[in-house]
């Protein structure tokens, strides 16, 4: 490969995504076998969180790599993420039944019930992590990179890269604009849902193109996470008083409306863009 100079900010900036491209798809194939050999709350999360890590990564591509290849990596994650995603819930519902409600007999009924659905969830992961599947993913991955080496080495065909992901962070930066008018105006679950899952995107990809030359004068991260967190300790709430007895379900629901409560203001200091 030719090396990319220091007068080549393009080329430098697509040979630092397909660094990253292939960083977050090693975390992800190694988070992915070890939750195919257990399920367990470690295994679960990590696969969830690169998951999320990994589609960040991909989405930075856009207009650098051809929209059929970043096609064909996303489609296989699918599955498996939906699938770790409904063991995550049960785990955390799990845990917080068991935080609020450790002086309370009613808990261990709801707890029995949710030990046996991640039993029976369990091999359905197992199954979407087959080796066929884990193969497949880290082929088409690979062919991502190789798109994007291949940059690396034309300069003209480099050229624009750092734009398209300014253009792409700033299309996120949009939809969490969008995601938290909503929800400020109406602190539904479902609006805070999205505005949760639209601010993990935008951290992410934040996070990662953070060491992309073209790319420094980038929005602040870290102080999504506080934002998001409080948004999480709601929807963890929402979830677990779903699956809990009635009489831990009214204590666990109050404790979400205080958790929203908390979340609204920062929420809305975002949108003002005096987080930090």
């Amino acid at each position: 490969m030719v090396p990319a100079t220091a007068t080549d900010p393009d080329r430098r900036a697509a040979a630092a995504l397909a660094q990253l491209v292939r960083a977050t798809a090693d975390e992800y194939l190694t988070a992915a076998r070890a939750a195919a050999r257990r399920a367990s709350v470690g295994n679960v999360h990590a696969l969830r969180v690169c998951t999320r890590r990994l589609r960040a990564a991909l989405d930075l591509c856009t207009g650098s790599v051809p929209r059929e290849l970043l096609r064909q990596a996303r489609r296989p994650l699918r599955r498996p993420f939906r699938r770790a995603g409904r063991l995550r819930d049960l785990q955390v519902a799990g845990q917080v039944i068991a935080r609020h409600g450790q002086a309370s007999a009613s808990a261990a009924p709801a707890l029995a019930a949710i030990a046996r659905e991640r039993r029976r969830r369990a091999p359905r992961l197992h199954a979407a992590l087959g080796r066929s599947r884990i193969a497949r993913i880290a082929g088409r991955l690979a062919a991502v990179t190789t798109a994007l080496d291949a940059r690396t080495r034309r300069p003209a065909a480099a050229r624009g890269t750092a734009a398209r992901m300014a253009r792409q962070l700033r299309g996120l930066q949009a939809d969490v604009a969008v995601a938290a008018t909503a929800a400020t105006r109406e602190p539904a679950p479902e609006l805070l849902h999205q505005a949760r899952i639209t601010l993990k995107r935008l951290r992410y990809s934040l996070e990662l193109a953070a060491g992309v030359p073209g790319c420094a004068a980038l929005p602040e991260a870290r102080s999504l996470r506080t934002l998001q967190r409080r948004l999480g300790e709601a929807a963890d709430l929402a979830m677990a008083a779903g699956l809990a007895p009635a009489s831990l379900a009214r204590g666990l629901e109050r404790e979400r409306r205080r958790a929203v409560a908390d979340a609204l203001p920062l929420l809305a200091r975002w949108q003002d863009g005096g987080l930090s």
